[in-house]
């Protein structure tokens, strides 16, 4: 590293390699142009968000989820009517990106150190499994990274733009938009503090740029829905998202990994702490790199699946803002040899998982794919009717017969729980629940906003219904409000295909709960189920302990089940939400296909079920971070009149 050091200081290599180094970061990261997503739950989703930007839809109170109004920006789809505006998106963040890392280079002090920096943001996107949607933060990163080595009056703007970059990320998606406006305030933080003491200018300027954060979550907002007054519902259900997401999302994975990263981080920082030549000089980027730390670990751990992936390259990039705070040249000796650690982390783990991760790696560290994505977006309109037209074929499989075709007519359709898909194969008109993917409902306030929508008058004229669910749910348990509302006003109008078509009723099916009797109990005890001669709802309220919480914030939650044994066929066991299930699910009758759910929606009344739960039992891998008492609430749901 000396010896490099040295090179550097002559003229004309210096200008060389760094030149040489921005290029192939330019080159490396190009983002990709557009990619098919075939059908299904991700397509659904991604297709919800084009749709209800086609729509004007509100986020936060039309349309709730965990990307905002510009999330289709990220994932595009031609039905939202907007080819120009994802190309915008992408060529923006792009050109800012390598824009702030020119200026980097031009601007700091250790040539070295700017050399790395440029080189490892682009290995930042070539190592990323997902790098469409992270682009928004490598370019936020460099603008970051940018104010934390530019001393001179440019920094005002340069902060600015981050302000900018951290409000897009906030109405882009959820969690990246929490994490950058952190950076932004770790780093904006730290700017001020070098340049104490303010001028007058400082003390006129610095509050302007601290402003343009929220002025421009506002304006891009109303520019995207059209409402001016929505900001404050998408906080609110923003917040429930991210408060829920943990505990109603988490999926285990190996061990392993969640070790390895955990060990990476406390390495990497006592490493820091401890053996750091001027810790002082570093202070600046050790905050926004202990942000980028934690919410690294959070997007891969909570969620352990292809996520998991994620970490070490996310954490590599974040470890960027310690190497251009360093000052002395062990200290970024140091902080270069961490970094390169997770960079061979972020290659070698993969390649081992995903399939087809080293060949695209190596396409991009070749060059190989230049020609092909300069083309893709030199000819835009041609990529975008190209992929809508394969997309559209796709879709095309989805086409239900001719019979819902008679009975739906021009009215609107919702599609429970999350076949979004559907809608547009068929030509129908989509009115949404708000959470338009009912998993998401992962709080009781969301899982109300959905039963508000199906009793009130917006509500969709038919709703197209299976009985689908991931990570091994029962929906009832999941979403019971909203499943209560759509049992009370919808009709069965017709089942075929593996759908129920379900009409909208004028009047209620049923009447308030009727208060039967309290019980409690505890993890894994058998429940017995009262008996009764009508609908029966079981409300448990789980709360988690102090344990339960922490563990929440700084990792994830256990999963909690409900094992139930039913008078004939056996035992089920199903994953639920624990905090909505407190609202009160459905437990006599249970269905657990569609045709045991059929006649829940019939008009007639319900005939009694010749196999029914008898015995249920609450069970969570880790039932210490959960309180021990598990309070029930048993309630009659009588017929409407009774």
């Amino acid at each position: 590293m000396q010896d490099f050091t040295s090179t550097l200081r002559q003229p004309v290599l210096l200008r060389g390699l760094l030149a040489l180094s921005v290029a192939y970061a330019a080159l490396i990261s190009l983002p990709m142009p557009w990619s098919l997503y075939d059908i299904g739950l991700d397509a659904s989703w991604i297709l919800g968000l084009n749709l209800a930007h086609r729509q004007a839809m509100a986020a936060g109170r039309d349309i709730v989820f965990t990307y905002g109004p510009l999330g289709y920006l990220v994932y595009p789809d031609g039905v939202s009517g907007s080819p120009l505006l994802p190309l915008l998106y992408r060529i923006g963040l792009y050109v800012l990106s390598i824009a702030a890392l020119c200026r980097l280079v031009w601007v700091h002090r250790s040539k070295a150190a700017a050399f790395w920096t440029a080189l490892l943001l682009g290995l930042g996107v070539a190592l990323d499994p997902m790098p469409e949607q992270s682009q928004g933060m490598i370019a936020l990163t460099a603008v970051a990274l940018l104010v934390l080595a530019d001393r001179s009056p440019w920094r005002l703007l340069e902060s600015a733009l981050l302000a900018f970059l951290a409000a897009v990320g906030c109405l882009v998606k959820l969690d990246q938009g929490a994490e950058g406006i952190a950076i932004f305030f770790a780093v904006a933080i730290a700017a001020v503090f070098e340049n104490r003491p303010l001028g007058s200018r400082g003390r006129r300027l610095w509050p302007a740029v601290f402003a343009v954060l929220p002025l421009s979550i506002v304006v891009l907002d109303w520019a995207s829905t059209g409402s001016i007054l929505s900001v404050g519902a998408y906080v609110r259900s923003g917040w429930e998202i991210a408060s829920g997401y943990s505990e109603a999302m988490g999926l285990p994975g190996p061990l392993w990994q969640a070790a390895l990263a955990a060990a990476t981080i406390a390495t990497t920082f006592a490493a820091v702490l401890l053996v750091a030549g001027d810790l002082r000089a570093l202070l600046p980027g050790l905050s926004p790199a202990l942000i980028v730390a934690f919410f690294a670990f959070k997007h891969a751990m909570v969620r352990q699946d292809v996520h998991a992936v994620l970490f070490q390259i996310s954490f590599a990039v974040g470890l960027l803002f310690l190497l251009v705070s360093a000052r002395l040249a062990r200290d970024r000796r140091l902080v270069l040899v961490l970094t390169l650690f997770s960079v061979a982390m972020a290659y070698v783990i993969p390649a081992e998982q995903l399939p087809r991760f080293n060949d695209d790696v190596r396409a991009r560290l070749e060059l190989r794919r230049i020609g092909s994505t300069l083309a893709a977006f030199w000819h835009w309109r041609s990529t975008w009717d190209h992929v809508n037209a394969i997309e559209k074929d796709l879709r095309g499989r989805l086409r239900l017969p001719d019979r819902f075709h008679q009975i739906v007519g021009n009215g609107t359709v919702d599609v429970q729980p999350f076949e979004t898909d559907i809608v547009p194969a068929n030509g129908w008109r989509w009115e949404p629940s708000p959470v338009f993917q009912s998993y998401a409902a992962y709080t009781p306030m969301l899982d109300r906003m959905n039963a508000e929508h199906l009793e009130g008058n917006r509500t969709a004229d038919f709703v197209l219904l299976n009985l689908s669910a991931i990570d091994g749910r029962h929906p009832f348990l999941e979403t019971p409000l909203s499943w209560r509302a759509l049992l009370d006003r919808y009709d069965l109008s017709l089942s075929a295909g593996g759908w129920l078509l379900l009409r909208h009723r004028g009047q209620r099916r049923y009447g308030p709960l009727g208060c039967l009797g309290d019980s409690t109990a505890h993890w894994d005890e058998d429940v017995p189920v009262p008996r009764t001669g009508g609908l029966l709802v079981m409300a448990p309220r789980i709360g988690p302990s102090l344990t339960g919480k922490v563990t929440s914030l700084l990792f994830r939650s256990s999963a909690v089940y409900v094992d139930a044994v039913f008078s004939a066929s056996g035992r089920v066991h199903c994953r639920s939400v624990p905090r909505n299930l407190a609202a009160g699910f459905l437990i006599y009758p249970f269905p657990r296909n569609l045709p045991e759910l059929e006649p829940l929606f019939q008009p007639d009344a319900y005939p009694a079920p010749q196999d029914h739960i008898i015995t249920v039992r609450f069970h969570a891998d880790k039932p210490g971070e959960f309180v021990p008492e598990i309070p029930i609430a048993w309630f009659l749901l009588p017929p409407a009149g009774q």
